[in-house]
């Protein structure tokens, strides 16, 4: 029995005489020589390079399963074209941006090969994978890329003559290991551990109802009782989600979560019977809060679920029938094909069109963006002592993007005693301002809206929704929605007032297309507990390579008075471990995660600061907390700046 499946191929299944029967055509093959049993592999087609991919949301497509197109993110626009037969499996490596494919045997007992395709569209390796069974890899259906653990590299699967996973190495294709399954599909893949997750897809004719689940090296495979369905884990919250597949043997309608601890006995489900009528496709955005997104081919609809509240919160009909769909990781817009017509189709989170690609020859299947964007910068704040005039607390930070981003900015002060910090402002007030200096929002006590520039009504019940109200009705705290920009907050305290605040922006948006970018604080640093703190997040899965800067005597060039003639720079961790230092950026100081001299790479990053009494330091740094802290050398005092800036 041959049943088509979602990759082009066919399963094949049928009883012992039919086994027998497909061995025996296998041995007539081998006899004949109809099928060349050589080791040299089949080559592709020459690809057509034209733009490099640089953008993790770029997004990969098949088209007519003989060619692969990359697509950038801002408009669909082609940037590369590899001509290559292949079964549609498709992936894309989120460090290097590269383009993994593969093609069966399409014979008995005869291994699959597998492609790489580099950020330019150039052929990287092709090298070859096995299973054991008589099938081999008969057809290369699914890949999924592990870039984050200790043990990285692409997992293969196959689905339609029995199945298998396959796991080679990112840099040259060479195969770690495999194992022998029944179908499955598209493999998911904890970005922490490299542990392996997937589900059968036979169909009710077989009952295989397995979720499987794999060490990163292949030495454990386990398995568990499952309804058949697409499955997808969320990096988010760690969990797994399941669902789909209206066959007898499938999970239908409901969406499930399941604990990776406990892979038998799912922690909750969600009916969305009354939502669609088909589930046909799943996808997570990989962000903390990550949504996950629900494709219906026959309802022609996407529906976006919230885990953490189990709610449906949005749905939007799609221009064509979602049969594939991609996230793109940075801003959660959803890419859609519906594997007939020529196009791709991008939409926002809240549904809104945001372009339709050219018309790429052929019909438009497969789909893949990196499924993990390895680290980005987070929420920020400053903590400083804030006096009057020139010597309020300023923090600055940067919106990149295309869409608004919301942010919740606080000025906080009496809150901090709870955490023993002396000397705490007793009412703080917040202004927001944009790239020019125009003032565009204000708060005194966020309790109370202060209506005007872009604050357009009452924000009480926005901020207790937003997770992030202030502990003291003093406080203050602005929600903005914010586009691309330079942005200012300042500090400052009722009555000129003085002492201890923090400043900090939260970002409300995860699924934007928007980033907080580059990040200062300009304040007085004082001795003792008034030093200058800034803390930053990094979030993610992967490293994220920075530049932090303690600036002072260069301020004075700017018109500012009073600045700290020689700051000294130390950077924590989450645990409050001192990991760096720095006093003067043209002398390195080893120690903790510094191990050679930074400064040439310094003066490479394009921000070396211009004075050498100022300091310095380059750090690849783990998804984590981080606190800057900015000292003087002596008991001077002075106003200084504390930066991040993302290098990646």
């Amino acid at each position: 029995m041959k049943t088509k499946n979602k990759t082009g191929g066919y399963i094949i299944r049928g009883s012992a005489v039919a086994v027998l029967l497909f061995l025996a055509l296998a041995a007539l093959t081998s006899a004949f020589n109809l099928v060349d049993s050589s080791s040299s592999l089949p080559v592709p087609y020459a690809s057509s390079p034209k733009r490099v991919s640089t953008s993790p949301g770029d997004v990969a497509v098949d088209v007519d399963s003989n060619t692969i197109k990359k697509l950038r993110a801002s408009d669909g626009t082609v940037l590369w074209s590899a001509s290559v037969v292949n079964d549609s499996a498709l992936a894309v490596d989120p460090v290097d941006l590269g383009v993994y494919t593969g093609h069966g045997s399409h014979g008995f007992g005869r291994p699959g090969t597998v492609y790489k395709y580099a950020a330019d569209g150039t052929l990287a390796w092709r090298n070859s994978i096995a299973v054991d069974g008589f099938c081999n890899f008969y057809y290369v259906s699914y890949a999924a890329v592990d870039a984050t653990t200790a043990n990285t590299g692409v997992v293969w699967t196959q689905s339609g003559c029995f199945g298998g996973i396959a796991k080679t190495t990112r840099d040259t294709g060479e195969q770690q290991w495999s194992v022998f399954t029944n179908d499955i599909g598209r493999a998911s893949i904890d970005p922490v551990s490299g542990e392996i997750y997937d589900v059968t897809n036979a169909g009710p004719q077989y009952n295989y109802d397995t979720l499987y689940s794999a060490s990163a090296d292949g030495t454990m495979v386990s398995s568990t009782t499952s309804c058949e369905s697409y499955s997808d884990l969320n990096p988010a919250d760690e969990m797994l989600y399941r669902g789909g597949d209206t066959r007898s043997s499938g999970c239908g309608l409901i969406l499930y979560q399941l604990d990776k601890s406990n892979l038998c006995c799912p922690n909750w489900s969600l009916n969305l019977s009354g939502q669609i009528s088909s589930f046909d496709a799943l996808a997570v955005q990989p962000w903390s809060g990550g949504y996950i997104y629900v494709a219906s081919v026959s309802s022609s609809k996407i529906v976006v679920v919230d885990p953490a509240t189990r709610t449906v919160v949005r749905n939007f009909i799609t221009r064509a029938a979602p049969n594939y769909i991609a996230v793109n990781p940075i801003n959660g817009n959803v890419y859609i094909t519906d594997g007939a017509s020529h196009f791709v189709y991008a939409y926002s989170p809240t549904g809104a069109l945001v372009w339709t690609s050219p018309d790429l020859g052929g019909a438009a299947g497969s789909i893949a963006a990196p499924r993990v964007v390895t680290s980005r910068l987070g929420n920020i704040s400053s903590r400083a002592f804030v006096q009057t005039g020139e010597n309020v607390m300023i923090g600055g930070f940067i919106v990149q993007g295309t869409q608004p981003k919301r942010v919740i900015i606080r000025a906080i002060g009496p809150e901090l005693t709870q955490y023993g910090v002396p000397n705490a402002l007793a009412n703080p007030t917040l202004e927001l301002h944009d790239g020019s200096g125009a003032l565009i929002a204000s708060n005194d006590n966020w309790q109370r809206t202060i209506i005007g520039g872009i604050i357009a009504r009452e924000q009480v019940h926005d901020i207790q929704n937003s997770g992030h109200a202030p502990g003291d009705p003093r406080e203050s705290a602005i929600i903005a929605d914010l586009p691309a920009g330079n942005y200012t907050a300042i500090v400052r305290g009722v009555n000129n007032m003085t002492g201890v605040g923090l400043v900090e922006v939260y970002d409300l948006n995860l699924d934007a297309s928007s980033l907080l970018g580059n990040i200062s604080t300009r304040a007085v640093v004082q001795t003792d507990d008034n030093v200058m703190i800034g803390g930053f997040i990094v979030q993610g899965t992967g490293s994220k390579r920075v530049i932090v800067r303690a600036i002072g005597p260069e301020l004075s060039q700017y018109g500012v008075p009073n600045t700290l003639p020689d700051p000294t720079l130390e950077l924590h961790d989450g645990s409050g471990a001192l990991i760096a230092s720095n006093d003067n950026w043209q002398t390195t100081v080893i120690g903790g995660i510094i191990t050679a001299s930074q400064v040439r790479d310094i003066q490479a990053s394009g921000h070396a600061p211009r004075d050498p009494r100022e300091s310095a330091i380059i750090a690849t740094l783990p998804p984590g907390n981080y606190t800057a802290i900015v000292r003087a050398r002596s008991i001077i005092v002075g106003v200084a700046l504390v930066e991040v800036y993302d290098l990646d």
